[in-house]
């Protein structure tokens, strides 16, 4: 008679609750990463233009790239699981941080990516436009990129260029 009693039934109704909220985490968790995937590989395209296009030299008209290119990384942010938080904290945040004191120098982002935006300020602004610019070229944001992208390939199987 052992483990017939009163008390085996609520144990087994227990490990039963348990197993179908892990299933239903674990179905949650499954939404959300095919969502981002969903996500990376609609915005692969764009990213990719954007990035032909900012280094693309000398076709006349220069192309504001950072306003665009932020506003993808924001929405891709908003969808990345949340294993993925730091990396995209620290891409979107070195963008953001560059889109903000664009803004603030009142220059239009096409013509400092074009090389010619930035002159007419003074050299203190200048020295930090730089300085916010190269931290997109930091060691910290290419490793959150790194990131990024090996989650891409190896778990929504989407590669983006380099």
């Amino acid at each position: 008679m052992r483990g017939r009693g009163p008390c085996r039934r609520p144990v087994r109704r227990t490990r039963v609750a348990v197993v179908l909220l892990a299933a239903s985490l674990l179905t949650a968790c499954s939404d959300e990463q095919d969502s981002y995937c969903d996500a990376l590989e609609g915005a692969q395209q764009e990213l990719t233009d954007l990035a032909d296009q900012a280094g693309a030299e000398g076709d006349g008209e220069a192309v504001n790239t950072l306003t665009p290119t932020l506003d993808i990384l924001q929405g891709l942010r908003e969808a990345a699981p949340d294993e993925l938080g730091d990396e995209w904290d620290t891409l979107v945040f070195a963008y953001e941080a560059l889109a903000e004191a664009v803004e603030e120098a009142g220059i239009d982002p096409a013509g400092l990516e074009a090389g010619d935006g930035a002159g007419d300020l003074p050299p203190e602004q200048r020295r930090e436009l730089r300085s916010l610019a190269s931290k997109l070229l930091s060691a910290r944001v290419l490793a959150a990129s790194q990131g990024i992208e090996d989650h891409a390939r190896e778990v929504c199987d989407v590669e983006f260029d380099a």
